[in-house]
């Protein structure tokens, strides 16, 4: 079973989240950094993260809805409804799924009513190239005001994920010092255009899971860094 947990960046006084996987040792880490409470439990050092208990600065998971995981929240809760009223269950596409340290999600002072901030995450998410992108910009505009960055960050994130899919990117992730891009077939013609267009810059990874290996620093900022790899 797959599960988000999130904790608290002491350093950033900021929110990250970890998808659970597999529950090997590295999944572990991040379930005991998300339930260690100050003045109680030790911080925990995984993923170059100095991590304490998300209930610091995240009492209650929006910033899960929030998050560049969104999609994914989407579908559980279509999910769990169509469980709810009895519908035939269908497996949606996710397109390209994204675990990156970024700020993106729609402030409260934006979008007062939580309603209208979900049905706007609907919309984002169904951002599917540079036009969809300009219209949702323009209606957003339109009926709150100037989009702050972290809108922005969402309208990005939906660009990246839809091209990077289509490159046969099915999965990105970041660490330390690289972002990776996991490839859905090493061979496919998409991924050799991706080779060349990052022009040795990437390492190949082969596999079970074969992924491509970008190096970043690591002050760097991902999403600038995926825009210029997939162009956008």
């Amino acid at each position: 079973m797959e599960f988000y947990v999130g904790a608290t960046d002491i350093e950033s006084g900021r929110i990250v989240y970890h998808k659970c996987t597999d529950g090997g040792e590295r999944d572990i880490l991040w379930m005991q950094a998300s339930a260690s409470l100050p003045l109680v439990s030790a911080p925990v050092k995984v993923d170059g993260h100095i991590l304490m208990d998300g209930g610091i600065v995240d009492p209650v998971p929006y910033a899960y809805m929030e998050s560049v995981g969104y999609d994914m929240y989407l579908k559980l809760l279509g999910e769990a409804v169509g469980e709810e009223r009895g519908d035939e269950q269908k497996t949606k596409d996710l397109d390209c799924l994204i675990d990156i340290s970024v700020d993106a999600h729609i402030p409260e002072y934006y979008v007062e009513s939580l309603t209208l901030r979900l049905d706007v995450y609907r919309r984002i998410a169904d951002i599917r190239n540079s036009d969809d992108a300009a219209d949702v910009r323009a209606e957003l505009k339109d009926r709150f005001g100037e989009l702050p960055e972290s809108v922005e960050g969402l309208i990005d994130i939906a660009l990246i994920r839809n091209k990077a899919y289509s490159m046969g990117v099915y999965e990105i992730r970041q660490n330390d010092s690289a972002i990776l891009l996991y490839v859905k077939e090493i061979k496919s013609p998409a991924v050799a255009d991706l080779l060349i267009a990052l022009n040795g810059k990437a390492m190949l990874s082969a596999g079970t899971k074969p992924y491509l290996s970008v190096k970043c620093d690591k002050d760097a900022d991902p999403v600038g860094v995926l825009k210029k790899i997939f162009k956008i």
